[in-house]
């Protein structure tokens, strides 16, 4: 399978200003394609997952309850993409960890809501940074 089209998901995850057209692009030419979904092997990622949790509060007013999480690493790249529910509700996520910027698409709890969409991005500390002074 041509992966090319990861990197056109990047840009647009790293520039679009409407993260529906990003969230829509995934769908359109990874989300529904057999061939690209088999190419994942589930797996880890600590910062991906408290990410996850952190957005859930703030999307969810506080409370997040997150279940059923599922997260595949495509492998030869740094892509991961998965889902779960927070509080009952459907969420998709996609993250690059090259780039440390990923997008969580929490959908509707009623039919005719909005879908809410979150960009976020990590930056490592150095070392200096993380030690604490007594």
């Amino acid at each position: 399978m041509d992966l090319s089209r990861l990197e056109d998901l990047k840009q647009k995850l790293d520039t679009s200003k409407d993260l529906s057209v990003v969230g829509n692009y995934f769908f359109d030419h990874f989300g529904e394609n057999s061939e690209f979904l088999d190419l994942g092997k589930p797996g880890r990622n600590e910062v991906l997952e408290a990410f996850i949790d952190a957005l859930g509060r703030q999307l969810c007013g506080g409370k997040c309850v997150i279940t059923n999480l599922l997260l595949v690493k495509v492998p030869t790249t740094h892509f991961i993409h998965g889902g779960c529910f927070i509080n009952g509700r459907l969420a998709n996520v996609i993250y690059f960890e090259d780039i440390e910027v990923g997008l969580l698409c929490l959908v509707p709890a009623k039919p005719g809501g909005q879908t809410m969409f979150s960009r976020f991005s990590a930056q490592a500390l150095p070392p200096e940074a993380m030690t604490s002074k007594n």
